[in-house]
């Protein structure tokens, strides 16, 4: 029997009105007026704001009303108290160095906190991402279980709390091949929280050591198989690029015309490992390309047409202006 295709849930009503609250709530917390929830994506004024930590989106379809409440306190927070104008300047390039780097500013604007019904929606909603990290196939790889633990280790110190025993045996071997000083760097987050450079200068020494880290493991790692990939990990991922898709978003805004203002600006492709390029002329037959090669030649030969002309008109109308030294006036390639 053909297994049918499985179509994606539809938003409840009770779902929406969820949605409604939490925006209300996300406007309340944070003091601005015009911030909503699109999605799973807070918006201010007409813009998608580029927060990017990523335990701020759960899982559709893996994640509870908790883990939504704590995501939408955390982005109120974010917004609250975080210049993101300098953060957008001070951030690393890296992936891996992004990561940590949007993670450390999102816990300390988090740390800021003050009310205890806001604490526990923050803690429910890290508590969901650690069970989906646990539970996908980056939870299986060295490089996985080390950031996985300098997430714990560094929302605990920032917070000033412990870490369960449960989860300092879990992260017990991968806290130890932490890189060298980071544990260092860790204890000086806490102190910092109140001032946003200071604490981001720690950051960023610790997302270049990461960085380091990352460069050893991938130089290391030779040809070994990638891990086995689990059934409930397929949207499961690290490194966002909201910043990214706010930019498409503005630049749809700007051309209306423009192709990525009529489609979801926010597709990205999920892998291009597997993708290829093959000529034209491999698709198709020796001996019928031949065939067609020469009735074009007899085609033209025809026509009458000045070919060597046509090549030149051709060339002049795609060529790309460029613009002459010290002339100030474009030049043909």
């Amino acid at each position: 029997m053909t297994e049918q295709p499985t179509e994606p849930p539809r938003i409840s009503q009770h779902a929406q009105e969820i949605r409604r609250l939490q925006s209300a709530c996300l406007r309340a917390l944070s003091a601005d007026a015009g911030l909503e929830l699109r999605g799973n994506t807070a918006w201010s004024s007409g813009r998608m704001l580029p927060i990017n930590a990523a335990h701020l989106y759960p899982q559709i379809g893996y994640s509870d009303l908790h883990a939504y409440r704590g995501a939408s306190d955390g982005m109120a927070l974010r917004v609250r108290h975080s210049d993101m104008r300098q953060h957008q300047e001070l951030l690393p390039k890296s992936s891996g160095g992004r990561f940590i780097f949007e993670l450390l500013e999102q816990f300390r604007c988090e740390s800021l906190n003050r009310l205890p019904g806001v604490s526990s929606n923050l803690d429910n909603g890290f508590h969901s991402w650690t069970t989906q990290f646990q539970a996908s196939a980056l939870a299986e790889t060295e490089l996985g279980q080390m950031l996985f633990a300098l997430a714990q280790v560094c929302r605990s110190k920032i917070n000033g709390t412990g870490l369960a025993p449960e989860m300092e045996d879990s992260i017990e071997a991968a806290r130890i091949a932490f890189p060298s000083g980071i544990g260092a760097l860790a204890a000086r987050l806490r102190p910092a929280r109140f001032d946003q450079l200071r604490f981001a200068q720690i950051s960023l020494r610790i997302a270049r050591l990461v960085d380091d880290s990352i460069a050893a493991h991938h130089s290391n790692r030779g040809s070994r198989p990638a891990p086995r990939r689990r059934a409930d990990d397929s949207r499961f991922t690290l490194h966002l690029d909201v910043a990214g898709e706010a930019a498409a978003v503005a630049r749809a805004a700007l051309d209306p015309g423009s192709k990525s203002g009529r489609e979801d600006s926010r597709y990205r492709a999920f892998t291009r490992q597997y993708d290829q390029v093959v000529p034209a002329t491999q698709l198709i037959r020796a001996g019928l390309l031949e065939r067609y090669g020469a009735e074009i030649a007899h085609l033209a030969s025809q026509s009458g047409i000045n070919h060597r002309f046509l090549a030149r008109a051709c060339e002049r109308s795609s060529a790309i202006p460029h613009r002459m030294a010290g002339m100030g006036v474009p030049n043909e390639a």
